[in-house]
């Protein structure tokens, strides 16, 4: 008998597993919009691209023939990951990898096309981004590249690995021109801060700031620091005495040489908590702790 020639084989195995991660990828679809893929994360729980949702009323999803209402549980703008909770769904037929995929790992990429059908290619994932900032965010981990081409349906994919492991959700939306995986751990992070509080919360301080250059005569403690430029009269650091003309030089041990490094500091975990900051007023130092408070929706 003739063996199956190494493309053939190639070839099941990218069907096989686009197969068994079929019954994951769904569609959502709005009135009026075109459709987009959807991925089924949890119990009831669907992801989906939210530069593909432009309202929040009359959303469905679509599997195979049956379509459910959807109904919007939470959005974080800094992924591009709108959370819908469809009752009915049932429980996710999908398995998050729980490690991160390295550079030129192989994967296939499985999404809907507009008429509904799945899409399935051989994809590999090239590397990482960089950290991700996003102003009034927590800065997000490295992102999953892929050499993937952006086209209609693409965004809110899967990235299924050999084992039948989800590796990422993809979307179109964070990266102009590239396809970007977010990460499986990074995903289901998030889509259980969105289903417990309906967004990201993030910490809040009550200050505008801005990196600074001390001069010379400033310098004793460091040549970098951020200039405290606005202060909410009724936030956190004007309670706690902090004053505009400060500059900022560490906050909790960490050097604070740009905004996005207190950004990092900010996180959910953080709100409630004291934040320990070194600020540099005229020659002097004080060292001010700042509750942190949640930033308002």
């Amino acid at each position: 008998m003739t063996a199956a020639s190494p493309l053939k084989v190639l070839a099941d195995a990218i069907r096989a597993t686009a197969d068994a991660a079929a019954t994951g990828v769904l569609q959502v679809r709005a009135r009026g919009a075109h459709p987009a893929t959807a991925a089924h994360i949890g119990p009831d729980l669907v992801v989906a691209p939210l530069h593909a949702l432009d309202r929040d009323e009359g959303l469905v999803v679509v599997r195979g023939e049956q379509t459910l209402d959807a109904t919007v549980a939470g959005r974080d703008d800094t992924l591009d990951l709108a959370l819908l909770r469809v009752p009915g769904l049932g429980a996710s037929p999908l398995t998050l990898a729980d490690d991160t995929a390295d550079a030129a790992q192989l994967v296939v990429a499985v999404a809907r096309s507009w008429q509904g059908d799945l899409m399935a290619r051989l994809a590999s994932i090239t590397g990482q981004t960089c950290l991700l900032r996003r102003w009034r965010a927590e800065p997000l981990p490295a992102l999953l590249r892929t050499d993937l081409q952006a086209g209609r349906g693409v965004s809110g994919g899967l990235l299924v690995d050999p084992d039948g492991r989800i590796q990422a959700w993809v979307t179109t939306g964070l990266s102009r021109g590239g396809v970007v995986g977010i990460p499986a751990g990074l995903l289901s992070d998030r889509v259980g801060r969105l289903s417990a509080h309906g967004r990201i919360r993030r910490g809040y301080v009550g200050m505008a700031v801005q990196p600074v250059l001390l001069p010379p005569a400033q310098q004793a403690h460091g040549r970098h620091g951020l200039l405290v430029s606005g202060v909410d009269a009724d936030g956190p650091a004007a309670g706690a005495g902090v004053y505009v003309g400060d500059v900022l030089i560490a906050a909790n041990g960490d050097a604070l040489v740009e905004p996005g490094v207190l950004q990092g500091l900010l996180g959910e975990s953080r709100i409630g908590s004291g934040l320990q900051l070194r600020v540099l007023r005229a020659t002097t130092i004080h060292d001010i702790a700042v509750t942190v408070g949640e930033r308002a929706r």
